[in-house]
């Protein structure tokens, strides 16, 4: 591609003009020659650059034009056309030279505004890829929540089951126990009387202790278990303002898990106390009556069923 001419005869042989002008004449000269050799080497940016600088110094149309070409030729569209349009706006550029650069104006604004449709379009095919993901991202989290609820539920459902159980257990333990005091009792009654005739000593009824030790044991239980039930509760509620990665979940649904777990025992603990409560006190109330005891269980049996009781209950 050709420059324009007036490079070569940026200073004239017969100019009369003084040394500041010429000065600058000069200067301009030395920088349009070295404008062009580098526009040869193929440096456009620099050569564009060097041509605005000569032009600077002298205002001519053609080291405008020549430094549009640079910027055409470098790939810069966009600083070419704003510098074809400045030349365009020149009262003393030609009229072939205003044509060229109308010309080339409009074929790189042309090419410039294929390349910035392509840019919106890739903008809009990269926010829609970015829309897709947080959705899909959104839904991921939705579907974890309802799995982690899913997992709560299905824990929750266990641990009342187990605590059915373990009450209907208890609840069999203790008719069994109230059927065997009962069978005991009336043995008792029958032979009540051979027992005031035998040796040793008459002491209140042995089943009042055990009883008091069974309420007692069952009552601690339920106190602990009741303690552990909020402590893993109080740490749920710490984690909940903040799961954020899988590990924090986890804990989470252990923590929630483990106090469900302790609640339902707590209260099954409870019951069968409520339960055993009620033996001790029909025990206190039927305390009155005498039995006989043999006397090696004299003096401290009283404490080994108090004992036996706790340890039940734990």
């Amino acid at each position: 591609m050709a420059l324009a001419p007036a490079a070569t005869t940026l200073i004239p042989r017969k100019a009369q003009a003084d040394a500041a002008q010429e000065a600058a004449v000069g200067r301009a000269g030395a920088l349009a020659t070295e404008a062009k050799l580098l526009f040869q080497q193929k440096v456009y940016d620099q050569a564009a650059e060097r041509f605005m600088e000569a032009y600077a110094l002298v205002k001519r149309p053609a080291l405008l034009f020549n430094a549009a070409r640079a910027y055409e030729e470098g790939g810069l569209l966009a600083k070419a056309v704003a510098l074809f349009k400045a030349y365009v706006a020149l009262d003393q550029a030609p009229t072939d030279g205003k044509a060229d650069a109308a010309a080339r104006i409009q074929r790189m604004q042309a090419v410039l505004d294929q390349q910035r449709a392509a840019e919106n379009a890739k903008a809009a095919q990269e926010a829609k890829a970015a829309q897709e993901a947080k959705a899909a991202q959104e839904a991921k989290a939705a579907q974890e929540a309802k799995a982690a609820q899913d997992a709560r539920a299905a824990e929750q459902a266990r641990a009342a089951a187990a605590a059915r159980s373990l009450a209907e257990a208890e609840a069999r333990q203790q008719a069994e126990r109230q059927a065997a005091l009962a069978a005991q009792s009336g043995g008792q009654a029958g032979g009540q009387a051979g027992i005031a005739k035998g040796a040793g000593a008459v002491e209140p009824r042995p089943f009042p202790w055990a009883a008091v030790g069974f309420t007692a044991g069952t009552a601690i239980g339920a106190a602990v278990f009741l303690g552990l039930a909020a402590a893993e509760q109080s740490a749920a509620q710490d984690l909940e303002p903040r799961l954020k990665t899988q590990e924090d979940k986890v804990r989470y649904l252990d923590h929630a898990s483990n106090y469900d777990t302790f609640r339902v025992t707590a209260i099954g603990f409870g019951i069968v106390a409520a339960g055993l409560g009620s033996w001790a006190g029909y025990e206190l109330y039927m305390r009155g009556q005498p039995v006989k005891v043999p006397a090696r269980r004299t003096g401290g049996w009283q404490l080994q069923f108090l004992a036996s009781g706790v340890a039940l209950g734990f």
